[in-house]
């Protein structure tokens, strides 16, 4: 995968991995290998990053392939917003990454990196993600933290694009209002305050929004029962009676051996499947049902 402003739909480098290892080699035999990687990258409309260079390096296409699987390992192949990293997001000024001179056979500047950039920038990538630039390593830990607390209530149910939406913006203003109580500004912190509770409000997640739970009623559940055959007359079942209805409940339609015996070949397999055993083209005679099935 490649970055879109060169490689649009393909969404891949038109060069195969061993067309690349090709033209390393003949790069590093023209121009030295440090300007190989450089090369390289720039034809692949790929980032250079120094730190992915291997410091054990030969003049073969190998090289360029630990290269790449150093860019993935520094989690450098891809940007914030997961999309495959240029040319332009890695280090592009010949004159610092060459000590400002490029001879014939070019090396690299003593000790050179990309600047610290990547410990400069505040948080995870994943945390820049979530929940923009504007925030420093802290705050990115508490909004984690905040998120964790709010979203708790709807893991069961499940998160859709709008409710993480919602939660994550009710984070950042929680962040905020307790910012603002720490500075003293108790105004704005009402205010701010007034904005969550409205926002929560109108999504339906206070605890008060939630719709009252029916009252069981004794009448209601006998009359369940009943319904379904555990009940006669109001009256609860003797434990004799319900243990004929359990073992005398089956399917109300004709189901053959010949299903039950695939039914059981599936789940075998799939124990078998999951314990690293081979799959079996017929069910064991241990595990055959003679006889009548379900009624039949």
């Amino acid at each position: 995968m490649a970055s879109p402003d060169w490689y649009k739909e393909t969404r891949f480098v038109h060069y195969c991995k061993d067309c690349q290892k090709a033209q390393f080699e003949d790069f590093s035999d023209r121009s030295g290998m440090d300007m190989a990687f450089y090369l390289c990258c720039a034809a692949y409309n790929l980032p250079f990053i120094p730190e992915a260079v291997p410091p054990r390096r030969n003049a073969d296409g190998e090289t360029w392939g630990i290269y790449l699987e150093n860019l993935k390992m520094l989690d450098q192949d891809v940007t914030d917003n997961g999309e495959p990293a240029a040319f332009s997001d890695g280090m592009t000024d010949l004159a610092v990454i060459f000590d400002g001179k490029v001879p014939s056979s070019p090396r690299f500047a003593g000790g050179l990196t990309t600047g610290g950039v990547a410990e400069k920038l505040e948080g995870t990538r994943a945390q820049r993600k979530n929940w923009g630039l504007s925030y420093k390593t802290a705050e990115y830990k508490e909004l984690d933290r905040l998120y964790g607390i709010q979203s708790k209530a709807y893991k069961d149910s499940g998160i859709d694009e709008e409710l993480e939406f919602n939660l994550r913006e009710i984070c950042k203003l929680l962040l905020l209002y307790s910012q603002q109580l720490a500075d003293g500004q108790i105004k704005l912190s009402k205010e701010t305050y007034n904005v969550i509770s409205k926002m929560k409000a109108d999504n339906l997640m206070r605890k008060k929004d939630e719709a009252p739970a029916a009252a069981k009623q004794v009448d209601t559940l006998m009359s369940c029962l009943q319904r379904n055959g555990m009940a006669k007359d109001a009256q609860r079942l003797t434990l004799e009676e319900v243990q004929h209805y359990i073992a005398n409940d089956h399917p109300h339609y004709a189901m053959g051996l010949d299903v039950v015996d695939q039914i059981l070949g599936l789940l075998l397999n799939t124990m078998r499947i999951n314990e690293g055993a081979g799959e079996l083209s017929e069910l064991p005679v241990g595990l055959q049902i003679s006889g009548l099935c379900c009624g039949l």
